[in-house]
């Protein structure tokens, strides 16, 4: 997904605007945003044994941080479960931070992803895993930005469960 995100200030949780957000008042956020709750309500009905959370918004480093925390006995299910299967998250920026936009008609962020996907995040026998994606994301994106507006802005990751290929160069 890419659009708008924010922390909020109060609670630390992230919240995605969507495209008919309007401001009102303080609790227009909790009102019309997309909150940790709703994501992890539809992530829920996701039956694919491995998959791949892409969020391209400001303060995305807080949706990040909330999928990674999770209770004692999710935490506990998951660890069953990541011999097998693969889950990871990766987005543009920090908890609060802004994800920069305006390199060569996209955001920062879902412009290295495209870079990574054509093939320069392939390892050395041609495929593009999830975590030479992330790393590839991981080093051009701040040198990125730093060359464009002299400001780095740095994706976060969450990987859980074994790596796996999402294309080929």
């Amino acid at each position: 997904m890419a659009g708008h995100g924010i922390t909020d200030e109060k609670e630390g949780a992230y919240y995605f605007l969507p495209v008919d957000f309007r401001y009102t008042d303080e609790s227009a956020v909790k009102k019309q945003g997309v909150s940790m709750t709703d994501f992890r309500n539809m992530l829920a009905n996701v039956q694919a044994m491995k998959s791949l959370i892409l969020l391209d918004t400001c303060n995305s480093g807080s949706f990040a941080e909330a999928i990674a925390s999770r209770g004692m006995t999710e935490k506990t299910a998951i660890t069953k479960l990541s011999r097998a299967v693969g889950r990871a998250t990766i987005v543009a920026s920090s908890k609060n931070q802004a994800a920069l936009e305006g390199y060569n008609g996209h955001g920062a962020f879902t412009w290295t992803i495209l870079e990574g996907m054509k093939g320069k995040a392939a390892d050395q026998g041609g495929k593009i895993t999830i975590n030479t994606l992330a790393t590839f994301i991981e080093e051009e994106l701040p040198k990125l930005t730093y060359q464009k507006w002299g400001y780095e802005q740095v994706p976060q990751k969450t990987l859980q469960g074994m790596d796996f290929q999402i294309g080929a160069q």
